[in-house]
Protein backbone atom coordinates (compact mmCIF):
# COMPACT_ATOMS: atom_id res chain seq x y z
CA UNK A 1 0.00 0.00 0.00
CA UNK A 2 1.52 3.32 -1.12
CA UNK A 3 2.95 5.54 1.97
CA UNK A 4 1.34 9.31 2.00
CA UNK A 5 5.36 10.31 1.01
CA UNK A 6 5.10 8.13 -2.14
CA UNK A 7 1.06 9.47 -2.80
CA UNK A 8 2.71 12.96 -2.70
CA UNK A 9 5.94 12.30 -5.62
CA UNK A 10 3.62 10.74 -7.97
CA UNK A 11 0.59 13.55 -7.33
CA UNK A 12 3.68 16.04 -8.47
CA UNK A 13 4.41 13.95 -11.19
CA UNK A 14 1.28 13.91 -12.94
CA UNK A 15 1.27 17.67 -12.40
CA UNK A 16 4.62 18.19 -13.89
CA UNK A 17 3.92 16.18 -17.17
CA UNK A 18 0.91 18.43 -18.83
CA UNK A 19 3.34 21.49 -18.13
CA UNK A 20 6.39 19.66 -20.10
CA UNK A 21 4.25 18.90 -22.94
CA UNK A 22 2.68 22.79 -23.28
CA UNK A 23 6.13 23.80 -23.09
CA UNK A 24 7.49 21.66 -26.13
CA UNK A 25 4.50 22.62 -28.17
CA UNK A 26 5.53 26.68 -27.75
CA UNK A 27 8.82 25.80 -28.86
CA UNK A 28 9.66 27.98 -31.99
CA UNK A 29 9.33 26.10 -35.40
CA UNK A 30 12.79 27.19 -36.16
CA UNK A 31 14.44 26.01 -32.71
CA UNK A 32 17.30 23.59 -32.67
CA UNK A 33 16.63 20.26 -30.75
CA UNK A 34 19.44 18.99 -28.51
CA UNK A 35 20.33 16.41 -30.92
CA UNK A 36 20.56 19.32 -33.51
CA UNK A 37 23.35 20.97 -31.05
CA UNK A 38 24.90 18.18 -30.08
CA UNK A 39 26.26 18.10 -33.83
CA UNK A 40 30.06 18.68 -34.63
CA UNK A 41 29.90 22.84 -34.94
CA UNK A 42 32.47 21.82 -38.38
CA UNK A 43 29.20 20.33 -39.86
CA UNK A 44 27.58 24.24 -39.59
CA UNK A 45 30.64 26.08 -40.96
CA UNK A 46 31.10 27.42 -44.53
CA UNK A 47 34.78 27.57 -45.79
CA UNK A 48 35.54 30.71 -47.91
CA UNK A 49 35.18 29.75 -51.96
CA UNK A 50 37.04 31.29 -54.55
CA UNK A 51 34.52 33.33 -56.03
CA UNK A 52 34.04 31.83 -60.19
CA UNK A 53 34.56 35.34 -61.63
CA UNK A 54 37.84 36.22 -60.31
CA UNK A 55 39.99 36.48 -63.49
CA UNK A 56 37.05 38.19 -65.34
CA UNK A 57 37.96 41.44 -67.18
CA UNK A 58 34.87 42.68 -65.39
CA UNK A 59 37.62 42.98 -62.32
CA UNK A 60 39.97 45.01 -64.19
CA UNK A 61 41.01 47.67 -61.51
CA UNK A 62 39.95 45.67 -58.49
CA UNK A 63 42.86 44.80 -56.15
CA UNK A 64 43.14 41.12 -55.15
CA UNK A 65 45.24 42.39 -52.24
CA UNK A 66 42.44 44.74 -50.59
CA UNK A 67 39.45 42.81 -51.79
CA UNK A 68 37.85 43.47 -49.11
CA UNK A 69 38.70 46.39 -47.57
CA UNK A 70 36.05 49.47 -47.59
CA UNK A 71 38.23 51.48 -49.76
CA UNK A 72 37.56 49.63 -53.22
CA UNK A 73 34.46 50.09 -55.17
CA UNK A 74 31.16 48.20 -54.46
CA UNK A 75 32.05 45.93 -57.51
CA UNK A 76 35.44 44.86 -56.85
CA UNK A 77 34.51 44.06 -52.72
CA UNK A 78 34.25 40.92 -51.72
CA UNK A 79 32.47 40.17 -48.10
CA UNK A 80 35.54 38.02 -47.16
CA UNK A 81 39.29 36.73 -47.93
CA UNK A 82 38.84 33.76 -50.78
CA UNK A 83 40.29 30.76 -50.98
CA UNK A 84 42.84 30.66 -54.26
CA UNK A 85 43.59 27.59 -53.70
CA UNK A 86 43.05 26.04 -57.63
CA UNK A 87 42.66 29.01 -59.02
CA UNK A 88 44.69 30.31 -61.45
CA UNK A 89 46.61 33.52 -62.59
CA UNK A 90 49.63 35.87 -63.87
CA UNK A 91 52.71 36.69 -62.32
CA UNK A 92 53.57 40.65 -62.00
CA UNK A 93 55.71 42.45 -59.78
CA UNK A 94 55.20 45.98 -57.95
CA UNK A 95 59.13 46.39 -57.89
CA UNK A 96 60.09 49.81 -59.44
CA UNK A 97 63.43 48.60 -60.27
CA UNK A 98 62.70 45.66 -61.75
CA UNK A 99 59.86 47.09 -63.72
CA UNK A 100 61.85 50.18 -65.08
CA UNK A 101 64.53 47.48 -66.81
CA UNK A 102 63.33 46.29 -69.98
CA UNK A 103 60.78 43.53 -70.21
CA UNK A 104 60.10 40.82 -69.97
CA UNK A 105 60.23 41.65 -65.83
CA UNK A 106 61.22 39.09 -63.41
CA UNK A 107 59.59 37.85 -60.22
CA UNK A 108 60.53 38.07 -56.84
CA UNK A 109 59.93 34.81 -54.99
CA UNK A 110 60.42 33.31 -51.58
CA UNK A 111 62.61 30.54 -50.10
CA UNK A 112 61.70 29.48 -46.06
CA UNK A 113 65.06 30.09 -44.22
CA UNK A 114 63.43 29.14 -40.53
CA UNK A 115 60.19 28.60 -38.91
CA UNK A 116 58.55 31.91 -39.46
CA UNK A 117 61.20 33.24 -41.53
CA UNK A 118 60.95 33.89 -45.51
CA UNK A 119 63.51 35.52 -47.86
CA UNK A 120 62.63 36.99 -51.15
CA UNK A 121 64.85 36.45 -53.90
CA UNK A 122 64.69 38.24 -57.78
CA UNK A 123 63.72 34.33 -59.67
CA UNK A 124 64.14 33.44 -63.28
CA UNK A 125 60.32 33.71 -63.57
CA UNK A 126 58.83 36.66 -65.07
CA UNK A 127 55.80 38.98 -65.26
CA UNK A 128 52.58 37.24 -66.97
CA UNK A 129 53.30 33.80 -66.34
CA UNK A 130 50.30 31.89 -66.15
CA UNK A 131 50.26 30.36 -62.50
CA UNK A 132 48.22 27.75 -60.37
CA UNK A 133 47.97 28.61 -56.86
CA UNK A 134 48.75 24.76 -54.99
CA UNK A 135 48.51 26.37 -51.50
CA UNK A 136 47.80 29.52 -49.70
CA UNK A 137 49.64 30.46 -46.15
CA UNK A 138 47.01 33.10 -44.12
CA UNK A 139 48.61 35.43 -41.86
CA UNK A 140 48.17 38.30 -39.77
CA UNK A 141 47.52 40.84 -42.81
CA UNK A 142 47.23 40.35 -46.51
CA UNK A 143 50.58 41.65 -47.20
CA UNK A 144 51.39 38.76 -45.47
CA UNK A 145 50.09 35.97 -47.47
CA UNK A 146 51.96 33.74 -49.49
CA UNK A 147 50.87 31.54 -52.09
CA UNK A 148 52.56 27.86 -53.41
CA UNK A 149 52.42 28.15 -57.17
CA UNK A 150 53.39 26.10 -59.93
CA UNK A 151 53.65 27.37 -64.20
CA UNK A 152 50.90 25.70 -65.86
CA UNK A 153 52.63 26.06 -69.28
CA UNK A 154 55.49 23.26 -67.88
CA UNK A 155 53.90 20.67 -66.66
CA UNK A 156 56.26 18.91 -64.11
CA UNK A 157 58.04 22.10 -63.11
CA UNK A 158 58.73 22.15 -59.68
CA UNK A 159 56.29 24.64 -56.92
CA UNK A 160 57.79 27.97 -55.88
CA UNK A 161 56.72 30.59 -53.04
CA UNK A 162 55.83 33.87 -53.50
CA UNK A 163 53.40 37.06 -52.39
CA UNK A 164 50.30 37.60 -52.98
CA UNK A 165 51.25 41.14 -54.27
CA UNK A 166 52.66 39.29 -57.37
CA UNK A 167 49.72 37.44 -58.41
CA UNK A 168 46.59 38.38 -59.85
CA UNK A 169 44.29 36.24 -61.91
CA UNK A 170 42.82 39.40 -64.18
CA UNK A 171 44.86 39.46 -67.16
CA UNK A 172 45.53 43.12 -66.31
CA UNK A 173 47.44 44.22 -70.00
CA UNK A 174 43.77 43.14 -71.76
CA UNK A 175 42.05 46.26 -69.45
CA UNK A 176 42.01 50.22 -70.14
CA UNK A 177 44.77 51.76 -69.34
CA UNK A 178 43.33 53.20 -66.01
CA UNK A 179 42.19 50.06 -64.90
CA UNK A 180 45.44 48.05 -65.54
CA UNK A 181 47.58 50.56 -63.67
CA UNK A 182 45.65 49.30 -60.45
CA UNK A 183 46.83 45.68 -61.27
CA UNK A 184 50.45 46.18 -62.37
CA UNK A 185 52.69 48.95 -64.22
CA UNK A 186 52.46 48.94 -67.88
CA UNK A 187 54.74 49.47 -71.00
CA UNK A 188 52.52 51.64 -72.90
CA UNK A 189 53.03 53.11 -76.78
CA UNK A 190 51.56 56.56 -77.31
CA UNK A 191 49.26 56.63 -80.05
CA UNK A 192 49.28 58.76 -82.93
CA UNK A 193 46.24 61.57 -82.21
CA UNK A 194 47.40 61.75 -78.35
CA UNK A 195 48.17 65.11 -76.88
CA UNK A 196 49.86 64.04 -73.53
CA UNK A 197 50.04 67.18 -71.13
CA UNK A 198 52.52 68.14 -68.06
CA UNK A 199 52.09 67.79 -64.33
CA UNK A 200 50.86 71.52 -64.61
CA UNK A 201 48.14 70.72 -67.50
CA UNK A 202 50.22 72.05 -69.92
CA UNK A 203 50.09 70.33 -73.37
CA UNK A 204 53.53 68.74 -74.02
CA UNK A 205 55.19 70.23 -77.72
CA UNK A 206 57.49 67.17 -77.56
CA UNK A 207 57.90 63.92 -80.14
CA UNK A 208 56.38 61.64 -77.56
CA UNK A 209 58.93 58.30 -77.10
CA UNK A 210 57.88 55.02 -78.59
CA UNK A 211 57.25 53.76 -75.26
CA UNK A 212 56.59 54.93 -71.98
CA UNK A 213 56.23 53.28 -68.68
CA UNK A 214 53.08 53.91 -66.44
CA UNK A 215 52.36 53.54 -62.89
CA UNK A 216 49.37 55.12 -61.69
CA UNK A 217 45.89 56.76 -62.81
CA UNK A 218 44.14 59.80 -61.21
CA UNK A 219 40.66 60.53 -61.46
CA UNK A 220 39.83 63.14 -64.10
CA UNK A 221 43.41 64.08 -64.94
CA UNK A 222 44.94 61.11 -66.27
CA UNK A 223 47.65 57.73 -66.74
CA UNK A 224 51.19 59.12 -64.90
CA UNK A 225 53.75 57.85 -67.74
CA UNK A 226 57.43 58.40 -67.44
CA UNK A 227 59.58 57.55 -70.19
CA UNK A 228 60.89 54.37 -70.46
CA UNK A 229 63.53 52.65 -68.86
CA UNK A 230 64.51 55.88 -67.27
CA UNK A 231 65.40 55.09 -64.02
CA UNK A 232 65.64 58.61 -63.17
CA UNK A 233 62.54 60.76 -64.02
CA UNK A 234 61.23 62.94 -61.25
CA UNK A 235 57.47 64.34 -61.28
CA UNK A 236 58.80 67.17 -64.17
CA UNK A 237 59.32 65.00 -66.54
CA UNK A 238 56.01 63.09 -66.44
CA UNK A 239 53.95 62.74 -69.12
CA UNK A 240 49.74 62.27 -68.77
CA UNK A 241 47.78 60.23 -71.19
CA UNK A 242 44.13 60.05 -71.73
CA UNK A 243 43.20 56.11 -71.50
CA UNK A 244 42.30 56.05 -75.19
CA UNK A 245 45.56 57.63 -76.11
CA UNK A 246 47.80 55.12 -75.09
CA UNK A 247 48.52 50.91 -76.74
CA UNK A 248 49.62 48.91 -73.73
CA UNK A 249 52.31 46.72 -74.54
CA UNK A 250 53.68 44.46 -72.10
Amino acid sequence: MPTMGSRYIIALALLAAPIGITALAQLPSGAESTSDLAQPATDRVTTPSTPKDMGSLERCGCKLISATSFREPEACRLKERPSLIGLEGYLKTGDREVDKKAPPWRISELKQSGPEKWDGFLGQRTAKTRVRVEAQVDDSSPSKVRLKVTDTANTGSPAFWIRLQDFDPVPWWQCPADKAVQHSAILVRPKPAARPVTIEGRWINKTPPKRLWCWTWVSKVGVYCDPAPSKDAGMSDTWIFQPDEVQIEY
